[in-house]
């Protein structure tokens, strides 16, 4: 079930009902990570909880009982603005970093520059502009170091004139930015894998950019070294990451937007011609390519997986994302009735029931039929899109 894999065949249909399959899976995942926390100490570390999706969070607080005792420890790393509903469990407890002090500051710019100094003048102003901000402080010295306005010697970077002849970024953007303008024609292929996103596979980013190897692999060792993306695996198949999400930011911020739409339909005519693509996967691309009607059903398909799975507060996000382009259509005259099936069933229902009955109660605004889609005992049935004022979803008993 979790894996999506069709073994009713072998082990025949399970009487499950959607909200019990996935209780069930959660105790599974946690009973597995105790027994091998029995085995041998576990360290379990999130990274950027800030984006994690409610499915793996579940995963995640399902753990706590069961590790409480145990030789384990779990480190979640977020921003301040996380929001999160085990703050109070008796085995949690909450560190907050703040930011670097000098002291912290000169180590950082110490190994950045191989243990070779900087002017005091230059250390002054990476202090005062970046304001202990880790990401701002290392980006802003590798800026400098690379810009060509220093003297390099053995021991030290030296000024060639006055501090006001050296170029220094007043923001964590314009550092990011000066330092891919310098990547050129590197540029170019950061910019592609941006579009993809912070992730990305050497295949989809050769298939979508359209140059030779040779081309492609010595522009992915360019931003490797210059520690912009990270990679992972084998040459001729590895993933890589951006090495933070405002790299990524900056480099698809950089793009203009008809050049970035066109990247998005090359990818989803890439992933479409995947049969392992998730739907929401592509319907991300063909939103982002200005593929409204195309995404809205491919919305509607990934609301359908989702509960399937069943993962219902996805289903339900999916389902808003929809809704909010069916939103920026209802202003548009002509266009076609595109049928979406997709059905929600509230966690709380004994079993996932597609509507099937004359609504009853239809509702002629997205926004309410949003409102319609919050856990009840109900079902609904997003029934088709046939243009303004045609009715979104029907309430079955």
């Amino acid at each position: 079930e979790l894996m999506q894999i069709d073994d009713s065949r072998r082990y025949g249909r399970t009487e499950l009902t959607p909200q019990q399959m996935r209780n069930q899976i959660l105790d599974n995942l946690s009973e597995e990570v105790r027994a091998l926390c029995r085995e041998k100490t576990v360290l379990m570390v999130v990274e950027d909880a800030h984006w994690i999706d409610a499915s793996t969070l579940a995963a995640l607080e399902a753990c706590f009982d069961k590790i409480a005792g145990e030789k384990a420890l779990m480190l979640i790393t977020a921003r301040p603005t996380f929001e999160y509903s085990f703050g109070g469990h008796p085995i949690v407890s909450r560190l907050a970093l703040n930011r670097l002090g000098s002291e912290h500051t000169a180590a950082v710019l110490s190994k950045i520059t191989g243990g070779k100094t900087l002017p005091k003048e230059i250390v002054s102003e990476i202090v005062a502009r970046t304001d202990g901000v880790p990401l701002f402080v290392e980006e802003l010295t590798k800026t400098i170091v690379e810009s060509g306005e220093l003297r390099e010697t053995d021991t030290a970077f030296e000024l060639m004139g006055p501090l006001n002849k050296v170029t220094i970024p007043a923001t964590l953007h314009d550092s990011l930015m000066a330092r891919i303008d310098r990547l050129q024609p590197v540029k170019e292929i950061a910019q592609i894998a941006a579009c993809i996103g912070r992730e990305f596979s050497r295949t989809v980013l050769a298939a979508t950019a359209r140059v030779s190897d040779d081309v492609l692999d010595e522009a992915l060792n360019q931003l490797e070294k210059a520690e912009l993306v990270f990679r992972r695996g084998i040459p001729l198949d590895s993933r890589y990451a951006f090495k933070h999400a405002l790299v990524r930011d900056v480099a698809y911020e950089s793009l203009l937007k008809k050049r970035r739409q066109e990247i998005h339909q090359r990818l989803v005519e890439i992933f479409e011609a995947d049969p392992g693509s998730e739907p929401e996967l592509v319907a991300y691309h063909a939103t982002e390519a200005g593929m409204t009607e195309m995404a809205i059903a491919l919305w509607g398909a990934a609301g359908t997986a989702a509960q399937a799975r069943p993962a219902y507060d996805e289903a339900a996000n999916h389902l808003k994302t929809a809704i909010a382009l069916i939103e920026s259509l209802q202003d548009q005259s002509g266009w076609q009735e595109k049928n979406c099936p997709c059905s929600y069933s509230s966690p709380r229902s004994t079993s996932p029931r597609k509507a099937s009955l004359p609504p009853r109660r239809p509702t002629h605004s997205p926004r309410r039929s949003l409102a319609l889609m919050q856990p009840t005992t109900r079902c609904f049935e997003w029934r088709s899109i046939t243009g303004p004022g045609s009715p979104l979803i029907s309430e079955t008993d």
